[in-house]
């Protein structure tokens, strides 16, 4: 009896521990899926903003031209208007471009549509009326449409008429028919209006009662949480994994909700071989628990079996410690090949914002040479110029965080390198009317250290410095030079909004910029510090007693001064 109960006792402590290590495993697994489908799905929603870039400013163009506010004010036939409104349309890739007068009622249109259609965009047509970019999202007989909308206002600030340009959003699923996962663009009703799986497009989801709904069908699917991720299971599209991880994002300027369904394969696999190792590690425990069992009774009665069970015991061993170190191996393999994943997903989403300008740029600047616009042209080539260098100087940093520092070391000024940083970010400084102040630097601070190495940390500094103003009603920029008994001392401190949090300024891939001026993987400030610590200094953040941030570069006096 009592052995029955050791045997029970033992089974549910191991199916405990295989559970724990399974569900531990599965839960840490999805988290790092969890994240890098938000990555993608940040990147699906760029991607979907930047083809919407030009048809939501070409209804501001169109308002703004002379022809098409005077033909609102004369409601005039003009074949001529309509030529150029299908020659728009055709530019921008756009459905329909229409001209309303005061009343709502059309005056042109770039399409023969039917009647009823040119009164469809009330909404739109309502917020252009009150100074603002409309939008609306419309559905005739599963065409989607979606329309922008911008009032004419004439020279005397008089409201005039309206002009709206529609999309037809089919245009818009092949753009993410290459993406694995499944991509859901949904509107405030729970609809489906934009996907990548066409089974899946129209198709009512409701979330709180897990369901979806097409053509009237109601399907259910299961919802369940692991940690802080969502699971959804047996989701009735053509196509998809019995069990998906979702994230969301909303898209409020178009009153959107975009859901990301991603395949939890590798979390599964990761989580098998862990209850698999730990299935294997108390398997060998008990083998030697066993062992040393049989091997205490023997020694009362054989004592001859001794060195027979004692060789099998150390077969046994080194069989199982063989294959712990191949399960090890297969493990530390996957970890890297995770994390090579999560490299290349951020360097997927740094890079595509630059292709896909460069692509718009490229299509733009073909037009414009086709129609001899040869400065339009120029313009483009230089944008693409300046793109290309962003790419490059996040390849730069990348390469630069992954590989050691050996510079040559050599005696450094330290003012004049400051200097020589400056003078490397005057355009810079000139374009955004940054005004940089100096304090001290009238005594020689000679450091040992790379020179080329210690310009470009001091460049990184006050070109963050720089960023962080730029936004800013007050931009200066103050660069102060000291020293101690035996330090050299350089402060650059700026009047920006300050760190959020300095002590993890310097972690690879924490980056202290957002919106226009973001450009890097976050590895500026990282690289900065490895080369200041190779020269045997310090660098420090922290914020400024008057708002802004301080940074503090520190590096060891040489004795002697000027080695001439």
């Amino acid at each position: 009896m009592h052995r029955i109960f050791a045997i029970i006792t033992i089974s549910l402590i191991a199916s405990t521990i295989v559970w724990s290590a399974w569900y531990a495993s599965y839960s840490s697994a999805l988290a790092n899926l969890n994240e890098d489908a938000q990555r993608r799905l940040a990147q699906a929603v760029d991607q979907f903003e930047a083809q919407l870039s030009t048809a939501r400013l070409l209804p501001t163009i169109l308002a703004r031209n002379a022809n098409i506010v005077s033909a609102a004010q004369s409601g005039f036939q003009n074949e001529r208007l309509k030529t150029y409104l299908i020659r728009t349309q055709e530019l921008v890739g756009a459905e329909t471009i229409r001209i309303y007068d005061t009343n709502g009622d059309q005056l042109f249109s770039s399409a023969a549509y039917a009647d009823g259609q040119a009164h469809a965009a009330e909404t739109s047509l309502t917020l252009a009326r009150q100074g603002a970019l409309g939008s609306e999202l419309l559905i005739f007989n599963r065409e989607r449409r979606l329309t922008f909308a911008r009032s004419i206002i004439d020279a005397d600030a008089n409201f005039v008429g309206t002009v709206t340009v529609e999309l037809a959003l089919d245009k818009f699923d092949n753009a993410f028919s290459a993406r694995p996962e499944t991509i859901l663009f949904l509107n405030d009703t729970g609809q489906v209006i934009l996907s990548n799986r066409a089974s899946a497009i129209l198709t009512v989801v409701d979330t709180n009662q897990g369901q979806m709904t097409q053509l009237g069908v109601a399907r259910s699917f299961t919802k369940t949480q692991v940690g802080k991720t969502e699971l959804w299971g047996d989701v009735p599209i053509a196509g998809a994994p019995d069990v998906m991880l979702v994230v969301e994002q909303r898209l409020p300027r178009l009153s959107l909700r975009t859901v990301l369904l991603g395949n939890v394969d590798l979390a599964r696999i990761q989580a098998r071989k862990w209850a698999w190792f730990a299935i294997v590690a108390l398997a060998f425990l008990g083998a030697i628990g066993l062992a040393i069992q049989q091997r205490r009774k023997r020694l009362i009665t054989q004592l001859d079996a001794e060195q027979a069970l004692t060789v099998e015991l150390e077969k046994r061993v080194m069989l199982r410690t063989r294959e712990l170190e191949d399960a090890q191996h297969q493990l530390v393999q996957a970890a890297k090949l995770s994390a090579l994943g999560q490299m290349s997903a951020g360097i997927s989403h740094e890079l595509n914002q630059p292709i896909a300008t460069i692509q718009n740029y490229a299509v733009m600047a073909k037009r414009f040479l086709d129609r001899g616009h040869i400065e339009d042209v120029q313009s483009n080539l230089e944008d693409i110029e300046s793109q290309t260098n962003r790419m490059s100087r996040i390849i730069r940093n990348l390469r630069d965080f992954s590989r050691k520092d050996n510079a040559f070391r050599q005696p450094v000024e330290l003012g004049d390198a400051a200097r020589v940083a400056a003078k490397y970010l005057q355009t810079k400084l000139d374009e955004y009317a940054v005004t940089l102040h100096w304090h001290g630097g009238d005594k020689p601070l000679w450091v040992n250290g790379g020179a080329v190495r210690l310009q470009q940390v001091l460049v990184n500094l006050i070109e963050n410095s720089i960023d962080a103003v730029s936004a800013q009603e007050r931009r200066e920029i103050t660069i102060q030079l000291s020293q101690t008994d035996d330090t050299a001392i350089v402060q650059i401190i700026d009047t920006g909004h300050g760190l959020a949090d300095p002590d993890r300024v310097f972690e690879p891939f924490y980056t202290t910029k957002s919106g226009p001026n973001d450009d890097g993987l976050g590895l500026g400030l990282s690289i900065s510090f490895g080369f200041v610590e190779s020269f045997g200094g310090t660098l420090r953040a922290s914020n400024a007693e008057q708002k802004g941030a301080c940074f503090t570069l520190s590096l060891p006096l040489l004795e002697h001064g000027d080695p001439s």
